[in-house]
This record gives structure tokens, sequence and C-alpha cells, in this order.
């Protein structure tokens, strides 16, 4: 059962999503009548909406975020990377959209679960509430007079989220209005059978543009509660590869077995050089993102050199961009990652929220509520298309230099390396990366 939400257009350039949840709060609440309480988005017929009652208070977003804000995002994303990473192969993460989920989630958490979540997201419950309905709203065409002067808004990322609540679970009113008011997130009543895996599925297909079309497969007896995030990129190259920029070349995989792959050949503007790294950034056409890649010094890993910095020293590294000629040689590539989050976040210091001592009363106060897993999908295709903009871009990167210095750069990634789709605004990474080879 999908519901209606406007399409997003799909281009080849690269295109991105990823899905965080469902988190799935499980429990023994006792059947009772749930409040009556008309969603953002409509469902189809089957869905019960429980924010009809709701009238969402108008919040007045953040004008941007905090230096301190963003180093504590990029922070979580870091260590939520390094953590989840296995050392081997590639890996596919959207820190972001694991960081809107469990803020959510946050919301109804209390006492020492609280605290945990809290300190594994880097920032109190109320700060991630403002800054991230602040970036949201910054994705959003602006409303009554401040449109006339404003920038276009950015359509290249897609943020949405929804809360599936089972029949007869009592929900707190003050919970559904922090979703509601800060997250925008449409709330559903369902009865959690084979329906209500569709309803899911359905949403995050849509929300996906096909990327993502299932996430959920099975709803076990004791789910009462679902809470799910989406993210969708979709950005064309600034300056798209041309055919003869394309051509096959060995990539050198971590366990040293060769590939032939097809390469693209650029040259950029924007170079990245730190203690264990060389790398790129390739602007996307609108402005606001951009492409980062990354490739550790020999004999060094990209999971080691990820584990090397904290979240300032990433953005730091990214801003440090200087403005030198790089002959840039890339794979093209496509991945999906899958991978169950709760073992790991659990290990980064918020265990309280599986286990028996979870404290979600916030949520309900009917029952024992516990998180029972935390699922997170991905996929990313990177190859030579796109669409040449008309407008200037604004790479929001520090500049060192404000010319080429010396002779041209080369970073060839022929071999494992980090790749970043980062909010240049910020340089806050929405995605984070490791290529090694093709399956």
């Amino acid at each position: 059962m999908a519901l209606t939400s406007p399409s997003l257009p799909l281009r080849a350039s690269a295109v991105v999503c990823a899905l965080a949840l469902p988190i799935a709060l499980a429990g023994c609440a006792p059947a009772g009548p749930a409040s009556d309480v008309p969603a953002a988005s409509e469902p189809a017929a089957s869905a019960t909406s429980l924010t009809a009652g709701l009238e969402p208070d108008r919040v007045t977003p953040t004008s941007e975020l905090t230096e301190a804000q963003a180093d504590a995002l990029t922070d979580f994303s870091l260590t939520l990377f390094n953590e989840a990473y296995g050392g081997q192969g590639g890996a596919l993460l959207s820190p972001l959209s694991v960081e809107y989920a469990l803020a959510m989630t946050a919301n109804g958490a209390r006492g020492n679960t609280l605290a945990e979540m809290e300190d594994v997201l880097g920032l109190p419950v109320s700060d991630l509430n403002d800054c991230l309905h602040a970036y949201a709203a910054s994705l959003e065409p602006p409303e009554g007079a401040d449109a006339e002067n404003a920038e276009p808004a950015d359509d290249a990322l897609h943020l949405a989220n929804s809360l599936w609540i089972r029949d007869g679970l009592a929900v707190e009113e003050p919970f559904l209005q922090a979703c509601v008011n800060y997250y925008d997130a449409g709330v559903f009543q369902e009865p959690f059978d084979a329906s209500t895996v569709e309803a899911i599925n359905g949403w995050v297909d849509e929300q996906t543009d096909g990327m993502i079309d299932r996430i959920v497969e099975t709803l076990d007896p004791s789910m009462v509660m679902c809470l799910t995030n989406a993210v969708a990129f979709d950005g064309d190259w600034e300056t798209p590869y041309e055919e003869s920029q394309v051509a096959d070349d060995t990539f050198t995989r971590g366990d040293g077995s060769a590939q032939t792959l097809p390469f693209m050949g650029s040259s950029e503007g924007l170079y990245l050089e730190g203690a264990d790294a060389t790398g790129f950034v390739k602007p996307y056409a609108d402005g606001r993102y951009s492409f980062a890649a990354l490739l550790p010094a020999e004999g060094t890993t990209p999971g080691q050199l990820l584990a090397s910095m904290s979240g300032s020293e990433l953005r730091a590294l990214l801003r440090g961009a200087s403005f030198d000629e790089v002959q840039a040689l890339m794979p093209k590539f496509e991945d999906r990652y899958g991978i169950e989050l709760s073992g790991t976040l659990a290990k980064m210091g918020m265990a309280d929220a599986f286990g028996a001592s979870a404290d979600f009363t916030g949520i309900s106060a009917e029952g024992s509520l516990a998180i029972s897993e935390v699922e997170h999908k991905a996929f990313v295709s990177v190859d030579e298309t796109g669409t040449r903009a008309a407008a200037a871009t604004n790479v929001g990167v520090r500049v060192t230099s404000a010319m080429p210095s010396g002779e041209p750069k080369t970073v060839r990634l022929d071999r494992p390396f980090v790749y970043l789709i980062i909010d240049n605004n910020q340089c806050v990474p929405v995605f984070i990366g490791i290529m090694d080879g093709a399956e």
C-alpha cells in the first residue's frame, strides 16, 4: 500500500537513497483505544491517521547549524560508520537518516535511556529537534514575503518521516506533537499484519522513488510501533563526463584481487590533502552538494583512515580544499548495502534502549517498550551522466589558495577509497561509503 507524495525526478548521474529503520518498538502494552488524533501525507484508505486532531505548532527554524552542532552530527556519522564497518569490503550508510529516526524516537525516551541516546547522538533532544527541523526546512521552497528574493529551493535531497502504530496502543500526545512539529511525520494506526508490511514498504518505495522497495519482511507479534525515515539524493554533476572520458582500467581490491572496471577521467578544481589521504571534490549542479573522494595513503585502509578522524577533523579536511588542478580518475560503481544496527548502537553507548530497563514512557505509559531492531538499507549509483547548470556554483569550502598552485595533482581511485556526499553549507556528510570493487 503506497502513500501519496510528490514524485522525485530520476536522473542517472549520481543517485543515492537510504532508509534508516524501521526502528521497531516492542512491548506488551494492553489493548485499548488509541487517540483519534490529518497526516502530512494521506495514506491509502486502510490506514488510520493519528495526526488528524493535532494542529502542527509553527516552529521557526534556526538559520543554520552551529559549528558545535555540525561537529556533533559529523562525530556521530563517523562513529556509527566505524562501529558498523567490518573492516573489509565495501560499505554504505546514511548517518543523517539514522540520526533523524533515532532523534524522533528520543522524544519518547526518559531517564537513563534518554541520557544514553543524547550522549550517542551528540546533542540534547531539544537541540536535535531544532537543528534537524532547520535542516529539513532549508530543503523546502520559501514562503510568503521571503519567497521573492530567496534562492531556489534545493530539490536534490528528499527527506521523509513516518510513524506506524499498532491498533490499541495509547500514544502520548506530546510525543506525537513533537514528531509532527519538528519532523513533519505522518503517523498511522495499523493492525500490524501483512497489510501493514505492505503499507510500510509502499511508503518506502514511494519516498525513495523505487530505489529501495522493501525494508520490512514481517512484523513480530511483540512489535507495537515502527519509526521510519527515508533519504533520497538525486544530483547531476556540475560538469558531466563525456563519452571520450570513460575507459576500462584495473581496480585492485583490498584483498589484492584485480577487476577491470569502467573508469571516468576528469580535471577537477578542488584538491584534498591530509596526513593520510589525498582526494578531490566534484560539485553537483545544484551547488549545495558535492561528491568528495579520499584515497588513503599506501599501507592505510579506508576503515583506518575514517577511524583516525574526529568530526571536526573531517570537516576541516573538506573545508581545507585548495584550488588546484586535479587529474582525477574514478570508477563507475553501484552498491546496495543493508545492516541491522541495534548491536552497533548498543556498543556506541545506548544499550539501555534495547533492554528490559528501557524507558519510553514518553511514547506510551502502557506496557514496557524497548527498541527491538534498527534496520538500515542504502543504495548508490555513480556514473558519467548529468546536466550542466546555467547558474554559478558556490562550493562552501574554505579557500586556501586563490589560484592553482604548482603542477597539477593526480588522484587515481584504482584501489579502495572513501567517498562522501556532503552538504557544502556545513561540510556535513549525508552519505559515507567505502568503494572496494564491484560484486
